[in-house]
């Protein structure tokens, strides 16, 4: 065969190959390419958290305002209002010969959190990302610890007994605040100008202090699928 024949059938080849190339790449990576033009998110978030008795039922609720740096890579931030509530097991103590004193604590407090954060994604399929995440979670709040106690006869401390409620409550001062580095894990559905998203938090590392009165501690915490969070979050893209 004629090498200019080859040649030509060869460049026709290349050229084909390359523009069904060029066709499937934009294809591919259009919903990618638009984290080009619309680089900031901003929207709500909903955070539950489950696992020990201490932080099951906790919520969180707030702002989160992101950035992409490249179309798989964001900064973002978070303002958040995370109260907290707490009623540990109540103790029991001799009060005499025949009954017990049953103590009963409540603490509360209002809580302010801060987040400053990663993100990277990966397309899934069509408008399905999948996304992981590393976070420094910063909370501070004040409150109350309210105790109380009953006196309960020795007969009845395995049941429901009202007992006699002592009426000297105690308020004391409460305080809280912890700081924390959180991975999560999550996907989302993308649109052009929102996105819907669900990420779970497994583990965490960081501190933890509270004070109570005159009473007070900070922790080294670290933990790994002993308080799982899950957070929900719809953005507006822009």
């Amino acid at each position: 065969m004629n090498k200019k024949i080859i040649l030509g059938i060869a460049f026709l080849g290349c050229s084909v190959l390359s523009l069904n190339a060029q066709e499937a790449e934009p294809e591919k990576n259009k919903l990618l390419n638009t984290f080009k033009d619309r680089k900031t998110e901003l929207g709500l978030l909903v955070q539950v958290f489950r696992g020990s008795e201490q932080f099951s039922g906790q919520a969180m609720m707030g702002l989160q305002l992101k950035h992409w740096l490249k179309q798989h890579l964001a900064f973002r931030a978070l303002v958040a209002y995370n109260p907290y509530t707490y009623s540990p097991k109540p103790y029991i103590t001799p009060y005499s010969a025949d009954s017990l004193r049953i103590q009963y604590n409540r603490s509360n407090a209002d809580m302010v959190a801060l987040g400053l954060g990663v993100e990277v994604q990966r397309q899934f399929y069509k408008g399905v990302l999948l996304f992981a995440s590393l976070e420094l979670l910063a909370g501070y709040g004040e409150g109350k610890l309210t105790g109380f106690s009953r006196i309960v006869p020795v007969e009845h401390i395995h049941y429901n007994h009202p007992g006699s409620i002592d009426l000297n409550y105690d308020d004391i001062f409460f305080r809280r605040s912890y700081t924390r580095v959180i991975p999560g894990i999550g996907a989302k559905i993308v649109f052009n100008k929102i996105n819907f998203g669900l990420e779970t938090q497994f583990a965490s590392m960081g501190l933890e202090s509270q004070r109570a009165g005159e009473k007070k501690y900070t922790i080294a915490d670290v933990d790994v699928l002993g308080n799982i969070a899950y957070r929900l979050h719809v953005n507006y893209r822009f």
